[in-house]
């Protein structure tokens, strides 16, 4: 299952009107049977494949919760700050009242991409975005670069013309692949393309952090 981001009203007839941009993106044809569901930020069974906190004895616990429980059989002594809620324009100033050194945007939530990248460049905050990682097979493929070096990616799409929109001139550094996507009616991830876009995600905001040191210096520990 994937968020696509789009807000629509229920009319008197309890009727959801989609988009066409929205439908031939996903391969929505008439009489197609749709699932509606709410992501409340838990672990499902569909994240086993792909997700390193997702394990068959914790489905449909709070992935922030089991973040921590693995924080703490690693490094007991690393503090995390928890918000389990899910980021709108309601509630995002809550996320930013802390000091963010660096952002990694990896979900799939178009609305929420949107106000990050706005809220990261307005307020000074280095950040990087994964974008469409589904129904790519080749690892390789995986890379950083510029949004508008971007293609076969509905998601950069979006938000490339986001941007445009708003007039956003800041270069938007993305990871994503330059793979052409399987075609398929279902959007499916496996377990090495995601992990290597948050490898990169990881690899790119540690430099990031170092190379603005103050000192200069290499902060890494000298064993």
């Amino acid at each position: 299952m994937k968020s696509t981001g789009i807000v629509r009203k229920v009319d008197e007839l309890g009727r959801i009107v989609l988009p066409i941009e929205l439908r031939r993106t996903l391969s929505i044809n008439e009489k197609d049977a749709l699932e509606i569901f709410v992501d409340n930020d838990k672990i499902e069974i569909t994240n086993l494949n792909r997700q390193l906190l997702a394990l068959q004895n914790n489905i449909g616990n709070y992935k922030v919760d089991e973040a921590e429980i693995r924080k703490n059989t690693i490094n007991p002594d690393c503090k995390i700050t928890k918000i389990q809620k899910f980021i709108n324009q309601d509630n995002i100033d809550e996320l930013f009242k802390y000091k963010i050194d660096f952002l990694i945007d990896a979900q799939d939530t178009m609305i929420t991409k949107k106000l990050l990248i706005k809220n990261c460049i307005e307020r000074n905050v280095d950040f990087i975005t994964a974008i469409g990682l589904g129904n790519r097979m080749n690892g390789t493929k995986v890379q950083i670069m510029d949004l508008k070096n971007t293609a076969y990616d509905p998601v950069a799409k979006i938000l490339r013309q986001y941007i445009r929109k708003e007039k956003i001139n800041k270069k938007i550094v993305v990871v994503g692949s330059s793979e052409k996507p399987i075609k398929s009616k279902v959007i499916g991830s496996n377990s090495f393309v995601p992990a290597i876009a948050g490898l990169l995600c990881g690899s790119y905001a540690i430099n990031k952090i170092l190379k603005e040191n103050k000192n200069g210096e290499n902060t890494f520990r000298k064993n």
